[in-house]
């Protein structure tokens, strides 16, 4: 059998998690080799992405065929369907009408009767209305499974990240119970925050104290071992310290995506928030919860006068990209600095002029040559609008900016 002249053929193969068995890639490649060989084609490799869905194209085989094309390797792409190669139908159309011919790439789809190489305008207009039909396939199913997930929240089943403390029962997936070991050290952080320690400290004791974090304590679970099993961040110990879980509560549904087709995360409303109590096992008092809350929150951002400080959440350090806290009335030091020393994450140079006290820091009115001020135009704004506020003892030093 002769082989048609600079045929050469890409097979792309993909499975969504909801797709069938006999929708499998395994059965999408010999269909599609077979219709290569049909038509006298060689084929130059098979692409399969398996449990990946249509509404994202960052799948790694659909990125390696798209690599090979670029380097000539074949001028041909068939697929089962159109709905093979996504469900996004803009990004469809996109690859049909523009970036496949672009390239010089005939596209076939072989269940659709789809061949742009003999495109007429009806076939071309049948393919626009089957993506549009491929696409509502897409939103259908996504929207069937955020009413699932919302039923199982209202239930107080649980279906989020197990907290660090608990895991799954072995009698019921959506239930926690208590892991002994891990809910000593929770018991711990919060009789250490009850006692008037911070986040920091908090998380420099259990450092210095070679106490696993909660991924190294995963880690030794499973088989790979955790590069720095003893490294405590502080916003793990803000997380920790501000979780209902650990009342017993189940809490849900605090984030969402914008739609089935804009992954962006956004938070939700708290009050719209599933919250079921007494769902499973606290592994602490409501007691010593009200007390942390009532200390947590009062040691947050804030001057003698109570309002937020107009650099909260902007200075950052420039080795290892933290935000800077208030350490004394003339310096801002780095978190990291302060609880781990120098490490791998700061070069030892003293910032600042000379006016920080360690790396890691800035002195009031130095700003290290712009090294911590990423956007210095705000920090005048705000710095002058402070000033206008409080007069001339504002935070502003005249409306300047600390470079």
């Amino acid at each position: 059998m002769q082989l048609q002249h600079n045929i050469d053929a890409l097979l792309y193969c993909r499975r969504s998690p909801d797709d069938r068995d006999n929708d499998s890639v395994e059965n999408q490649a010999m269909i599609l080799r077979e219709y290569a060989d049909k038509n006298n084609f060689r084929v130059v490799d098979v692409y399969q992405d398996d449990e990946y869905r249509g509404m994202t194209f960052d799948r790694p085989d659909f990125i390696r065929m798209m690599g090979d094309i670029r380097r000539k390797r074949g001028n041909v792409v068939i697929i089962k369907d159109l709905s093979r190669l996504g469900r996004d139908h803009i990004q469809v159309d996109l690859f049909r009408e523009v970036e496949f011919p672009q390239m010089g790439v005939r596209l076939i789809a072989v269940a659709d009767n789809y061949d742009g190489a003999n495109l007429t305008h009806s076939a071309n207009s049948m393919a626009q209305v089957k993506g549009l039909f491929n696409e509502w396939h897409a939103a259908e199913a996504s929207a069937k499974v955020r009413d699932v997930f919302q039923a199982k929240r209202a239930a107080g089943q649980y279906i989020a990240l197990v907290p660090f403390g608990y895991r799954r029962s072995p009698l019921d997936k959506h239930k926690l119970v208590i892991d002994e070991e891990a809910a000593a050290i929770i018991r711990r952080i919060f009789d250490m925050a009850a006692a008037g320690n911070g986040y920091e400290r908090i998380a420099k004791t259990l450092t210095n104290e070679r106490v696993l974090t909660p991924t190294a304590l995963d880690g030794r679970k499973s088989v790979s071992p955790h590069k720095r099993p003893f490294d405590w961040h502080y916003s793990t110990i803000r997380t920790i310290l501000n979780n209902e879980a650990y009342l017993g509560h189940t809490v849900q549904g605090r984030y969402t995506t914008v739609s089935y087709k804009v992954k962006k995360v956004v938070k939700i409303p708290e009050e719209q928030w599933a919250r079921v109590p007494n769902t499973h096992e606290p592994i602490i008092g409501q007691k010593l919860w009200d007390t942390v809350q009532g200390l947590v929150h009062k040691r947050k951002r804030s001057t003698k006068r109570g309002a937020p400080h107009i650099f909260a959440g902007l200075l950052r350090c420039a080795d290892c990209g933290n935000t800077l806290s208030k350490n004394n009335k003339d310096v801002f030091g780095c978190w990291q600095y302060r609880t781990k020393g120098k490490s791998s994450y700061h070069n030892g140079k003293a910032y600042g002029g000379g006016a920080g006290k360690h790396p890691g820091s800035i002195g009031r009115g130095a700003c290290g040559q712009g090294r911590f001020c990423v956007a210095a135009g705000r920090y005048r704004r705000q710095a002058k609008a402070a000033q206008n506020r409080s007069g001339p003892k504002g935070a502003g030093q005249n409306g300047k900016a600390p470079c």
